[in-house]
């Protein structure tokens, strides 16, 4: 008993704090455009059927309703900052993608959750930004898979698509293109336009004509139902609907009633197919429904004809799971308090308990009334499943279902638009038309004669041939049409004149309607396409210049130097006999270079004579045997004596390693210098062309190169446009022999296009050649009239002509010529290598004279060192003395060398013979000495027995 009671109580407890943790009424805002009264009576019967039944215990959940203008987004905005700051726990609506991307903007800032049931722009899947949304409707990409495998059911591959440009539009059919694309499909056209603030006001006429045009019989079409019926109007007033046309659209059509009460189903529609959201799968469909149809369309607007559209339901299924999740919140036993927001408070507030709703939101699984209520971790319904529906007099007909798990079931036969079961995607009537074809004459594209070889006289098409002859001979065959040729009366390709507002050429013939189309070297440009309408290029092409060539150079016998600029062999010259004469003075300042090497072993009497001749003899590396090597060396001959010290041979190899590389520099050039001749013109580019005066420079008039350079906005072509226009009578030219001519007489650059003059470059006489890079790259194509149904069907033909390498094989059978050399026909000329370029090797010699200087200091530093001997009274005890002593005896031996040199023979040689007495009358001292301090090969001086230093005598030259 008394267990009993304790249980009683604690229930008591939590009862009291379960109905305690929040107030009586939760507060939500709901934001709708005026025109979705439908869906806001869906809204308004769901919420009272969750207060009716309790979903929420002890607590009434009531809205807060705000109404804006369809396209008035910022309205939205305002007024869902208004409603924060009245304590909502939560934002249901707007209708569409535009308009819940723009309210998104409040919720994620403020942390109040979203719900919205109609939104499908994949876009919003990104949860980065769109933290706070929860979205009841399946995206747009998922409608995209479903509609991929319904045209695939029905064996279709080319259709066409209009769309709105909001987000809606655009970003809904983006999946479903990517797949067509992966798939091959060929979407023909597509099409879109602005939503209008009426819709009565949008005209889709151009875009319909464009599409007819196409050849395309399947339109898919995705916009919401208010546009959609304005086109289907203006689509009949086409003749784009019934037999022979299909039209498919997406759920913001076949999501709502597209004739409410009494107004009647135009014929024209019966046989519309389109996606719809499963509406009536969830376990509270029935119940809803009921409530549906027995409302008071007065109190409900739009209620009570039967029909709940999906949008409807899936209102009902957002106010359900809101009412879920308030109540899982509440159960667990945390407090749902609202606050009071300020969107225009810096920083900005959030709510503190939207984090926690959220996620109680997202965990949320309960009955609902199109499917199971039932959300995923980034926002969006975890069910995803439509109806495949056809529309009939009596409304939308369910024919197949279609879910992300099993695919398409389509088990009914479907009758397609005017009663037909079976639609072609594609139709064109070009197999039973003949064309009359307008051509211009250019070298290799177009050739028209009136007599043949043998001097028969030609009629009709076999006048004329050329690779543009035999492309359109091509396209007959595939496309099934017949035609008729002839050449343009004004010589003209098309050019638009502003002061007679008319254009001239096979452009005009085609608009008059003279021509059906135009088969010639036809440059597609941006005014041209304004008039008339083109086919995809079948050759792409680029503006370049040809010029004579020039006359046969007269070669000096001084031509195997021009690889390299004159400065740079004075430096090879100077840099050589700098190396000699560093080679010659380091090695005679190097304790090593000059000494005599003793042998071990060798007899006092060997020694005394080895000194004696080293004394007499000239130095083993003098001047000019250091400057011989160096220049030895630049010709990779092998010197006759290197260098002794370890300073020298430094400097040598430092010297080897740059003549290396200013060898095989001087080879590689020579030999491009003896394969491409150099141009005397000096004119190598169009910016080359541009800066000069002296070579004049013009194109064909009244045709797409001229009205590039006059249209031009930059440098260098609008300095060549002025002179050109300065010009006109002396540059410009009225066909491409002219221009030809005009080259060949001299002192003419003629401008046209690559293909072209490539043809006649590479042509006997061979006296002319392209020069420089191409610029202005276009193409040529096919010109049809502005709306032509034709231009996609050539378009396409075009495509396969060149994937399947026909555009290649012509292009080698009447383009392609070896009867000149081609490197002759280019302007490719050789620059002489100059000193800037070789600077480095430089820097490598003469840094390694650096290394050797240091290295002279560190042999003089070993050579002291082994001088120091503190056994010896007589020797340096210290290696700043033997540093002193040496440079003294060096001193006196650097100056008697330079007195010798300078022509004190005489005194030098008494000299001489005062120190071979001495030497001879102190030889027994000498060898007591050397047997004291052993072996010296490497001192930089020597010493006396009497005390005296010895003062070597070398002769330099």
């Amino acid at each position: 008993m008394e267990g009993a009671r304790a249980v009683f109580l604690i229930s008591l407890i939590f009862a009291v704090a379960f109905t305690r943790s929040m107030a009586a009424d939760a507060l939500f805002g709901a934001i709708f455009p005026t025109n979705r009264l439908r869906e806001l009576s869906a809204m308004r019967l769901a919420l009272e059927y969750v207060n009716e039944k309790g979903i929420v215990p002890g607590v009434t959940l009531e809205y807060l309703l705000s109404t804006a203008e369809t396209l008035n987004h910022f309205e939205m905005v305002l007024k869902g900052c208004r409603q924060a700051e009245k304590g909502i726990v939560a934002m249901l609506g707007p209708h569409g993608s535009s308009q819940v991307k723009a309210t998104q903007l409040v919720s994620s800032s403020l942390h109040i959750p979203q719900i919205s049931y109609a939104a499908t722009d994949p876009y919003l899947a990104n949860q980065e930004i769109n933290e706070y949304l929860l979205r009841m409707s399946p995206s747009d990409a998922t409608q995209g898979l479903a509609l991929v495998e319904l045209i695939e059911h029905f064996g279709w591959g080319q259709m066409s698509i209009i769309m709105s440009t909001d987000a809606f539009g655009t970003h809904g059919i983006v999946e479903f293109e990517k797949l067509a694309g992966m798939k091959g499909w060929l979407i023909r056209s597509v099409q879109g336009f602005t939503p209008t603030k009426r819709a009565e006001d949008l005209d889709i006429s151009q875009q319909l004509r464009a599409i007819k045009s196409s050849g395309a019989r399947i339109i898919i079409l995705n916009c919401v139902v208010e546009y959609g019926k304005v086109i289907l109007k203006q689509a009949r007033d086409h003749g784009m609907v019934g037999a022979g046309w299909q039209w498919l659209v997406t759920v913001g059509i076949s999501g709502s009633i597209l004739f409410p009460g009494n107004e009647d189903m135009p014929d024209y529609y019966e046989g519309l197919l389109g996606m719809y959201i499963v509406d009536n799968a969830g376990e509270l469909y029935d119940e809803l429904h009921h409530r549906w149809v027995r409302a008071d369309p007065v109190l409900y607007p739009g209620v009570g004809n039967g029909t709940m559209v999906a949008y409807a339901g899936k209102a009902m299924d957002a106010v359900l799971l809101l009412a879920y999740g308030l109540r899982d919140m509440l159960a667990a036993g945390e407090t749902v308090d609202p606050e009071s927001l300020n969107c225009s408070a810096i920083p900005h507030p959030e709510w503190s308990k939207g984090e926690a709703f959220l996620r109680y939101l997202k965990k949320v699984d309960g009955p609902g009334v199109t499917g199971r209520v039932n959300m995923k971790s980034d926002g969006s319904s975890r069910d995803a499943v439509y109806d495949v529906v056809t529309l009939e007099r009596s409304g939308w007909r369910k024919v197949g279902r279609w879910n992300d798990s099993s695919g398409l079931t389509l088990p009914e036969r479907v009758t397609f638009m005017g009663g037909q079961h079976s639609v072609i995607d594609f139709i064109s009537d070009l197999s039973n038309r003949t064309l009359r074809v307008v051509t211009h004459k250019e070298q290799g594209f177009v050739h028209i004669k009136d007599t043949d070889d043998w001097g028969k006289n030609l009629t009709g098409k076999a006048r004329f041939s050329g690779f543009c002859i035999d492309l359109l001979e091509w396209l007959s065959e595939k496309l099934g049409f017949k035609y008729e040729l002839y050449e343009v009366e004004d010589n003209n390709f098309g050019a638009y004149d502003p002061e007679l507002q008319q254009w001239n050429g096979m452009v005009q013939d085609v608009i008059s309607r003279t021509a059906d189309i135009a088969m010639a070297t036809l440059t597609i440009t941006a005014q041209r396409e304004e008039a008339c309408d083109f086919t995809m290029p079948y050759v792409d092409v680029g503006l370049t210049f040809i010029m004579g060539k020039e006359k046969s150079k007269t070669y000096s016998l001084l031509n195997f130097l021009t690889p390299f600029e004159s400065n740079l062999w004075f430096m090879f010259v100077v840099t050589a006999v700098a190396v000699g004469i560093f080679q010659a003075v380091i090695n005679y300042l190097s304790p090593y270079g000059y000494r005599p090497q003793e042998q071990p072993g060798q007899s006092e009497r060997s020694k005394r004579r080895r000194r004696h001749e080293d004394i007499n003899a000239k130095p083993p590396y003098r001047l000019s045997d250091a400057v011989w090597q160096a220049f030895t060396m630049l010709v990779q001959i092998g010197p006759e004596v290197f260098p002794r010290s370890y300073a020298g041979r430094i400097s040598a190899i430092f010297f080897g390693l740059g003549t290396m590389v200013l060898l095989a520099t001087y080879t590689a050039n020579l030999a491009a210098f003896l394969t491409v001749s150099r141009l005397m013109s000096g004119i190598n580019s169009v910016e080359d062309l541009a800066s000069q005066s002296e070579v004049l420079y013009g194109a064909r008039g009244s045709g797409a190169t001229e009205s590039f350079f006059l249209d031009s906005k930059i440098e260098p072509y609008i300095t060549m446009a002025k002179l050109m226009t300065e010009k006109r009578d002396d540059v410009m030219v009225t066909s491409m022999d002219e221009g030809l001519q005009k080259v060949r007489e001299g002192n003419y650059a003629f401008i046209s296009d690559n293909v072209v003059l490539d043809y006649v470059a590479t042509r006997q006489p061979c006296d002319i050649k392209t020069v420089g890079r191409l610029f202005r790259n276009a193409g040529y194509g096919v010109l049809l009239a502005k709306g032509s149904p034709y231009t996609g069907e050539f378009s396409n033909a075009i495509i396969k002509a060149r994937e399947s390498g026909f555009i290649e094989t012509l292009t080698k059978k009447w383009i392609t010529s070896n009867e000149c050399d081609k490197s002759q026909n280019t302007g490719a000329s050789q620059d002489r290598i100059s000193i800037n370029k070789m600077l480095g090797v430089f820097v490598v010699i003469y840094g390694g004279m650096c290394v050797s200087l240091v290295v002279l200091v560190f042999e003089w530093l070993v050579a002291s060192c082994r001088d120091v001997n503190g056994k010896n009274s007589k020797a340096p005890k210290s290696i700043t003395e033997a540093i002193s002593k040496n440079l003294r005896s060096q001193t006196r031996r650097y100056k008697s060398d330079w007195d010798s040199f300078c022509g004190n023979q005489k005194e030098n040689d008494n000299r001489i013979e005062t120190r071979m007495k001495r030497r001879s009358a102190n030889n027994n001292t000498l060898a007591n000495h050397n047997n004291t301090h052993g072996h010296r090969p490497f001192s930089a001086c020597s010493y006396e027995p009497d005390g005296e230093e010895e003062l070597l005598h070398v002769t330099v030259l």
